[in-house]
Formats: C-alpha cells, sequence, structure tokens
C-alpha cells in the first residue's frame, strides 16, 4: 500500500556529472518496497507535480533511488543536502514477479539502477548493461557484487563491448537458460529486447523508465498498453501476446491519451 513519509536524506552523490544517487531513510516505506518499484518525489514548493524515481536499492529501511538531472524538478533535487527531509509517495508500480531460477537483468542507461535491486531479490542474477561511454558507465561494482557475471556494451566502445546491449542479451541467452528477463530503458532498447527473448524462448518483463513529463508520461507509458498514468508499467511479453506487440509499442494519439486519462 502506497504512503507518503518525510524522509531524510543519508547520503547524496554524484555518479556521474549528471546522475545523482540519494539515499533516505525512509522507514516502512522501504521495508514495502519491491523490486522495478518507484517512488514520487515533491521537489520544491513552486512546482506541481512530483518527479516518479525508480528505486535502485533497499538495505533494511534505507531507500536509495538514481535519477538524472533533467529539468527544473530534479535540478532542486540533486541540490538538496544530507539531513534534509523529502516529500516521498511510494512504493508504487506493479513491480517484477520474481520467478524461481536465475535472472537475466538488462538495463540501458539510466535503465540500469531499478536492475540493482532486481539483482538482488532474485535466486541469483546476471547482468546485461549498456552506456553511451565510459564517462556515462554507473553502479558497475554494485552490479557485480550482486550477479554472477556482468556483460558491458557502450555506443563508442570506451568501455566493454563496442555496440548495443541486445547483442549481449543474445549472447548471454545462447550461452544458458534464464527464468526470464528484467529489462529497463530507452524503448528502442526495450523493443530489441524483447525480439532476442522472443528468439530465446524466455519470458521477458519490460519497465518504461524515462520520462518526467506528465503528458509524455501517458503517452509512452500507453505505449505498452497499460492503464496507468506514470511510469514502471509493466507487461509480461511472452509467446501467448504476441500477437498485441505491434500494438503495445506503438505510438497513441492524443484522443486515446485523453480518453484513457478520464477512463483512470
Amino acid at each position: 500500500m502506497p504512503m507518503t513519509r518525510n524522509c531524510p536524506i543519508t547520503d547524496l552523490q554524484y555518479l556521474t556529472r549528471d546522475v545523482v544517487s540519494i539515499t533516505l531513510e525512509a522507514g516502512e516505506l522501504a521495508q514495502a518496497a519491491k523490486p522495478g518499484q518507484f517512488v514520487n518525489i515533491k521537489c520544491g514548493e513552486g512546482l506541481l507535480l512530483r518527479r516518479p524515481i525508480s528505486i535502485c536499492d533497499v538495505n533494511g529501511t534505507l531507500l536509495t533511488v538514481v535519477f538524472q538531472v533533467k529539468g527544473e524538478g530534479t535540478q532542486w533535487l540533486s541540490q538538496c543536502q544530507a539531513g534534509e527531509e523529502l516529500d516521498v509517495l511510494g512504493p508504487l508500480g506493479h513491480g517484477y514477479d520474481i520467478p524461481q531460477g536465475k535472472v537475466l537483468v538488462v538495463g540501458g542507461g539510466i535503465g540500469v539502477p531499478p536492475m540493482l535491486y532486481a539483482a538482488k531479490c532474485c535466486e541469483a542474477a546476471d547482468a546485461c548493461v549498456g552506456f553511451r561511454s565510459e564517462e556515462n558507465a554507473i553502479l558497475l561494482e554494485e552490479l557485480k557484487a550482486a550477479c554472477g557475471r556482468v556483460l558491458v556494451t557502450s555506443d563508442d566502445g570506451t568501455i566493454g563491448a563496442h555496440g548495443f546491449v541486445d547483442a549481449l542479451v543474445r549472447k548471454a541467452l545462447a550461452e544458458e537458460r534464464y527464468a526470464a528477463v528484467f529489462a529497463c530503458g530507452p524503448k528502442p532498447m526495450l523493443k530489441s529486447v524483447y525480439h532476442a527473448a522472443k528468439e530465446g524462448n524466455t519470458l521477458c518483463f519490460v519497465s518504461m523508465d524515462n520520462v518526467y513529463n506528465f503528458r509524455s508520461q501517458i503517452n509512452r507509458f500507453h505505449d505498452l498498453g497499460s492503464a496507468a498514468a506514470y511510469r514502471n508499467i509493466f507487461k509480461q511479453f511472452s509467446n501467448p501476446v504476441e500477437q498485441h506487440n505491434a500494438y503495445r509499442f506503438r505510438k497513441v494519439t492524443d484522443g486515446e491519451c485523453r480518453q484513457r486519462c478520464h477512463a483512470h
């Protein structure tokens, strides 16, 4: 059940020049969090909408979120100090259904953080992660501690393999059998990962995690055919729902967006 809490900041770090990690003393909110869920954080008095941010990690009553500084809200959030309190609503979203067996977690860019807690909650996990370049790489040491192996790729080849993350996914699926694939990142990456999982006859769950504008959230998350208005909307992709794949990845019209807003 979602709850609202004033959570003190216990730690704030810049992981790159524009990616920030904040750890909160969140009490029972943290204890209730599941992998793949998110929180909505109020950012300053003058901003109407809370900022939805995926849960990166949970350690007892400590909850960590990682976000990219994009716009006024996250800029304000990045300038907070340890000891200050944040108004946090959560945990929200369905989250990942953790299967028995080993899971392959896949993250691209700012979609990498939620994969850390997901990996920690699985019986066993491997990871495939992709970044634009070495200077954008985040959380690799943490993933290595949580996973059996971590495969890395970058757009420019400055870290890991040169290329895109779906090639690593195909490699991992060819070498080992996984109970499921969990993926979070840009929509083109999710499409490629879905097809790679389908080719490997492996269950695949995807999470959209890259939108801050409310209207854009509605459009993008309904691309996946969900009825929720915010982010981290999950759908199960497997052969039984293959015929709906084209609908789930198409862009909805403004009219459909308004209808779904009124319906939900």
